[in-house]
């Protein structure tokens, strides 16, 4: 549509009565009318709104809980965590991950930054052995004395904690109310401070004890009897509490190592002195958070496929070959057996001409020349041998087991022959 040169001048005229409209309104009206802006219109521009990432991170202002907002974001921020705490060092890592994640959303993060004796900030879900109870109750008490946010996060920390606590924990720290009161009102960080300290070491422990524990990780593999992934969970832990306590420990990777290393399953073994060997020729860069996740990828997929700890087929071998010498050594010798006059090992010094391997009973015998005397590793595999220096007893294990593999086939098809032989040097019961 074309617009004539009188209708743009019509509407430049109207556009200044406006304005002459408006300025005389302004000059007529009080002050607090005139600065009043009318609503913009459906669709139109505007203020934008305040950006938060969380509805609890809109403003800082006290909650009023008489209104519908306000108990949704309460009732939000006290429910349950998803998984229930207890006072065990295994289960209190994942008990501050959820919790660390509840504070972020529901803006507790002020309550939960500690300064510590020196002034330094410290997180208190990952810094807490950095802190000490004073320092808990000096931070508390800039708040808990006024009728501010922080005091109401305070409020809903406790809450949520004491409700995402078991049974047992929970009567322990209703228990022991009288140590997270600040002007009688429990107080949701030093609740929390409380909780750890019951669930670690201890927050001031000596980080001795810890490292001696990452250093007897073998000892803690055992005792979780070689189940990889309860294993490493005492691991993280311990890495986590070390941390938290503003330390690391460097050599972790090869006290993982020498743990892995005495598994009972020659297949995770191999896997992991393959990795060992490419770390210690800079070949691979591994963390021990890495090490571990590659250890349980490899230790559930064995797991899954029902091959854990399963016997190779030369195992099965040996076992099957020394049933079978049992067997017929006991039909040699029914009715008969030792005099028991001399020594029972005395057999193990006298070499059998031409004989390096033995059987006797259920076990393979070795010549070994490091020892001078029949035993039950190989001279190959024997920690004497100078061309053994510096190996793991596992690597040790390994060159056994395949030195018992080819002397059991080698033996398997002169069973008869060799149960006679042997017991031409000996009448006395094995060891």
């Amino acid at each position: 549509m074309i617009r004539t040169r009188a209708q743009n001048m019509a509407d430049q005229a109207a556009a200044q009565i406006a304005q002459a409209i408006a300025a005389a309104l302004a000059q007529a009206l009080p002050p607090a009318l005139a600065n009043v802006q009318p609503p913009p219109a459906a669709g139109g521009g505007g203020a934008p709104p305040p950006f938060a990432l969380h509805p609890a991170l809109v403003n800082n202002q006290t909650l009023d809980y008489s209104t519908a907002t306000g108990n949704k974001l309460y009732n939000k921020a006290t429910a349950p965590l998803p998984d229930e705490g207890t006072l065990t060092g295994e289960t209190i890592q994942v008990f501050l991950t959820q919790l660390s994640q509840r504070a972020v959303t529901m803006g507790w993060t002020a309550i939960c930054t500690i300064p510590d004796d020196n002034g330094n900030n410290c997180d208190l879900f990952t810094q807490f052995g950095m802190l000490n109870r004073q320092n808990m109750v000096d931070h508390a008490n800039t708040y808990m004395g006024n009728d501010v946010r922080d005091k109401q996060n305070s409020a809903q920390m406790a809450v949520c904690i004491i409700a995402s606590l078991d049974n047992d924990a929970q009567l322990t720290m209703r228990n022991a109310s009288e140590d997270y009161m600040i002007n009688d009102e429990a107080n949701g960080p030093l609740l929390l401070f409380e909780v750890i300290k019951r669930a670690t070491i201890n927050v001031r422990a000596s980080t001795s004890v810890i490292m001696s524990q990452l250093i007897g990780a073998a000892n803690l593999l055992r005792e979780k009897e070689y189940d990889i992934k309860a294993f490493n969970g005492v691991i993280n832990g311990l890495l986590f509490e070390l941390r938290a306590r503003g330390e690391t420990c460097p050599e972790a990777v090869h006290y993982l190592f020498r743990a892995y290393e005495q598994a009972p399953d020659d297949k995770f073994t191999t896997y992991i002195l393959g990795k060992k060997n490419l770390y210690e020729d800079n070949l691979l860069d591994l963390t021990a958070k890495q090490l571990m996740e590659l250890a349980q990828k490899k230790y559930d997929t064995y797991v899954q496929s029902g091959q854990w700890q399963k016997k190779s087929k030369a195992d099965e071998q040996i076992i099957a070959l020394k049933a079978q010498i049992a067997k017929l050594e006991h039909k040699r010798t029914k009715g008969g057996g030792s005099s028991g006059n001399e020594d029972k090992h005395a057999w193990k010094k006298k070499k059998v001409p031409g004989k390096e391997v033995l059987l006797r009973g259920e076990k393979i015998y070795y010549w070994c020349k490091f020892h001078d005397a029949y035993t039950i590793h190989s001279p190959k595999a024997c920690s004497k041998n100078p061309a053994n220096a510096g190996k793991s007893k596992a690597e040790l294990d390994r060159i056994q087991a395949q030195e018992d593999q080819q002397s059991a086939q080698a033996l398997t098809t002169e069973i008869d022959k060799e149960v006679e032989e042997v017991y031409e040097y000996s009448t006395f019961t094995d060891e």
